[in-house]
């Protein structure tokens, strides 16, 4: 639909600064919250529907037709301990440890990409933990990820 995705930070406030910016018509969440800028630059779920079915209906398809064209995603996520006074180190040495071999976005966390593949790893703000996060096209592949993410920051918090 000839769209450009730009990546936000993955919170309400990020994503309503964007809105407030006007640098996107649509913004979307990963827990199914949507903002329409031009309408007000904040969720609202019934303008969403609305948005939807206005869509489903000039296009002349059926809700199931779309969801049957979205290929299968698998998303695995992992809490690991790790002390307030680590995270800051944790996230740098991965920054230094990775750079030259996996490409990194740095919006929210680390976000690792691999052939369409990705992991994340996000410090918790406010507990002792580190969350990582990885989506793939199979669970089992998912698991690897969250795997080879996890020795790596558990390495690292060894020294």
């Amino acid at each position: 639909y000839k769209g450009r995705v730009v990546r936000t930070k993955n919170s309400i406030r990020g994503m309503m600064e964007v809105a407030e910016e006007g640098k996107a018509v649509f913004l979307g969440e990963n827990q199914g919250g949507y903002i329409f800028p031009d309408f007000m630059p904040c969720f609202d779920g019934m303008y969403s529907v609305c948005k939807l079915i206005e869509f489903l209906a000039r296009e002349k398809v059926k809700l199931s037709d779309l969801a049957a064209e979205i290929p299968p995603i698998r998303i695995a996520k992992r809490t690991i301990p790790c002390s307030q006074e680590q995270k800051g180190l944790v996230m740098r040495l991965a920054i230094d440890k990775l750079r030259k071999t996996e490409k990194i976005e740095m919006i929210d966390g680390l976000k690792f990409w691999q052939d369409g593949e990705w992991a994340l790893i996000l410090p918790e703000t406010v507990r002792p933990e580190i969350h990582l996060y990885a989506e793939a096209r199979t669970e089992k592949r998912a698991h690897l990820l969250l795997d080879k993410y996890q020795k790596i920051i558990e390495a690292i918090k060894e020294g």
